[in-house]
C-alpha cells in the first residue's frame, strides 16, 4: 500500500513540475511579424518588424511603419514578463525621433500580441492601439 502511495505522490509531483515548466517556457519572438498602430478616429498605421529574442526574456530587431507620408525605420527592444510569461512591452525608437513604448498581451498560441501604445511624436503623447501577429 505504501508502494502505491509513494508512486502516485511521484506522479502527481511529475505532472506539477511538467506543468510548472511548460508554463514557464519562454515564446520565441524570432520570425517576421506584421500588425499596426491605430490612434483613435485616425486609419491605422501598418508595420513590418523582424524580431529576435536573444535571450531568455527579451526582444530585439527592426522595424518599419507605414505612414502618409512614406515608411519610417525603427529599432525595437523589450521584454517578456508575467507570471505566465505573457506580457509584452516593447520600446520602438524611429528615425523620425518617434518614440513609444508598447504594453500587450501575448496569446502564445495564436502567435497574436494585443494592448496599447503610447508614442511620443513631435513633442505630443498619443494613445494608440497595437496589435501584430507572427507570420508563419
Amino acid at each position: 500500500m505504501t508502494t502505491i502511495r509513494s508512486l502516485c505522490a511521484a506522479g502527481a509531483l511529475a505532472a506539477t513540475v511538467a506543468a510548472a515548466g511548460a508554463a514557464g517556457t519562454p515564446y520565441n519572438f524570432t520570425g517576421h511579424w506584421t500588425g499596426t498602430f491605430q490612434e483613435k478616429n485616425k486609419a491605422p498605421s501598418p508595420f513590418g518588424a523582424d524580431l529576435t529574442s536573444p535571450a531568455a526574456h527579451s526582444i530585439a530587431g527592426n522595424m518599419t511603419v507605414t505612414t502618409a507620408g512614406g515608411d519610417i525605420q525603427c529599432t525595437v527592444t523589450g521584454s517578456v514578463g508575467g507570471t505566465h510569461l505573457n506580457k509584452v512591452t516593447l520600446h520602438v525608437k524611429c528615425i523620425d525621433g518617434t518614440k513609444a513604448t508598447v504594453r500587450g498581451k501575448l496569446d502564445p498560441t495564436t502567435g497574436n500580441v494585443g494592448g496599447s501604445a503610447a508614442v511620443h511624436r513631435h513633442g505630443k503623447l498619443k494613445h494608440d492601439v497595437f496589435a501584430m501577429a507572427k507570420q508563419p
